[in-house]
């Protein structure tokens, strides 16, 4: 039994590396939920006039503006489908005229993923809704990490053999992964 155990510490310690990769493609998208919880209290319900959408980088957006100042909202969370094409999103957007907002004039103008975080589509729990999308989006990217990972010190522990070594480049790139939030958080706050 002991062989099996050491048997497995390569295998899953190799399989950590692409789930850790995983998990770095819902980074950004934490951020950006990350934000939005943060600054839920500054959020405040407005209206969205819309003046045209368009496909930004295959993500459909609506140009118009909040309190006469021109903004961009994502229109992915709006829409009852994804648009199959220019076309089709203005015939999604066609009776919409004024859109119930969350605006956030403090917030910053960039977008994460494509996804804006002055303007939102209106909620009454914004910060409870915006918890469980952290904790979903968690789940699903860094969990199969965490789980490996955790899963090849278990076979390493009882097959009496070290994880370390093929651990290091999961560990390594988790890890890359918090300085990298930090200069994402830190430049957003300071641009």
């Amino acid at each position: 039994m002991r062989a099996l155990f050491r048997g497995l510490v390569p295998v899953l310690g190799l399989l950590s590396l692409p789930a850790v990769v995983w998990a770095f493609f819902h980074f950004l998208p934490l951020v950006t939920e990350g934000f939005v919880l943060w600054r839920a209290g500054s959020y405040r319900p407005a209206v969205f006039e819309l003046e045209w959408a368009r496909l930004e980088d295959g993500r459909p957006e609506a140009v118009g503006t909040v309190g006469g100042r021109r903004e961009v909202f994502s229109l992915a969370r709006s829409l009852p489908r994804r648009p199959a094409g220019l076309n089709d999103l203005q015939d999604l957007t066609a009776g919409l005229g004024r859109i119930d907002v969350l605006y956030d004039p403090g917030a910053t103008r960039t977008s994460f993923e494509g996804v804006g975080v002055r303007v939102l589509p209106f909620s009454p729990d914004l910060a409870g809704e915006t918890f469980g999308r952290i904790e979903r989006l968690f789940g699903r990217g860094y969990g199969p990490a965490l789980g490996l990972i955790l899963l090849t010190v278990a076979a390493a522990r009882l097959g009496g053999r070290s994880p370390w070594g093929w651990l290091y480049p999961s560990l390594f790139f988790l890890g890359a992964q918090v300085p990298f939030a930090a200069f994402v958080v830190l430049t957003e706050l300071f641009a």
